[in-house]
């Protein structure tokens, strides 16, 4: 596996605690000078594919200055790690590249490279192959849901888990760093129940207008007969009108 440096990952300041759908942005560098920009996004803000664009197209030329030859900007890829479904495609993940619309096997550039991992996709995954596909072994690692089990055979069997899984615990000894987390971990619980609650709320505003409408559609058909049988008694048009509130052309067309 191609040897990764990390450039820059966020901090738990009280910005990032306000956005709680993001809970990590990590920026990564290979000893080939690949850029790598990962998120981790918790919620759907239906924004997510411009969001991995601009992540991508901001990487890409952050570095280049006036003058500077194209040659030098580099390939970045862009990966996020969703907890929501995005994409209707099966696979848990999908890669994007450039291509020719009228064939396939024509691929403009490399430089561009997006990820999508669907974590709820990969969670109903059947057959996880721990044992050979290092990338089932991190999102195992990274799977809040996973057992214990699994998460100790994962970090036994993977250098880079095991140094992962160590920095994360070196970061929970820091009583400042294990406040914020304990602040953050809150402020995504309560995100999450002010989803349901906003979810809660949808159904019963729903059913509520659904009872309105029909009440309103039984006045209106209510309005309907009476109007239609005061035409049969030989009542003018004007006055079924005033009687009913229906227009006097519809009643015409009765």
């Amino acid at each position: 596996m191609t040897p990764i440096a990390i450039i820059e990952n966020t901090k738990i300041t009280p910005d990032v605690l306000g956005d709680k759908s993001c809970i990590l942005d990590v920026r990564a560098k290979t000893a080939d000078g690949t850029k790598i920009e990962i998120e981790v996004q918790l919620a759907n803000e239906y924004n997510m594919i411009k969001r991995l664009l601009y992540y991508w197209s901001r990487e890409f030329v952050v570095n280049l200055n006036s003058g500077d030859n194209y040659q030098e900007l580099p390939k970045v890829i862009a990966i996020g790690i969703l907890n929501f479904s995005l994409l209707t495609v099966p696979e848990f993940h999908s890669t994007y590249h450039i291509w020719e619309d009228n064939n396939k096997k024509c691929k403009l550039t490399d430089d561009l490279e997006l990820h999508f991992i669907d974590m709820k996709k990969f969670r109903k995954l059947k057959n996880k192959d721990i044992e050979n596909n290092p990338l089932h072994r991190w999102l195992s690692f990274l799977n809040e849901k996973e057992s214990d089990e699994t998460i100790k055979k994962v970090i036994n069997m993977d250098s880079g888990i095991k140094s992962a899984d160590e920095k994360m615990k070196d970061l929970l000894k820091d009583k400042e760093s294990l406040i914020h987390y304990q602040k953050r971990e809150f402020a995504i619980t309560e995100y999450n129940n002010a989803l349901l609650r906003r979810e809660e709320k949808g159904i019963e505003i729903g059913e509520k207008r659904g009872i309105e409408k029909g009440i309103e559609k039984g006045r209106s058909e209510e309005k309907l007969t009476i109007a239609i049988n005061l035409k049969k008694q030989g009542f003018t048009p004007e006055t079924i009108s005033k009687a009913t509130g229906i227009p006097i052309n519809e009643i015409e067309d009765l």
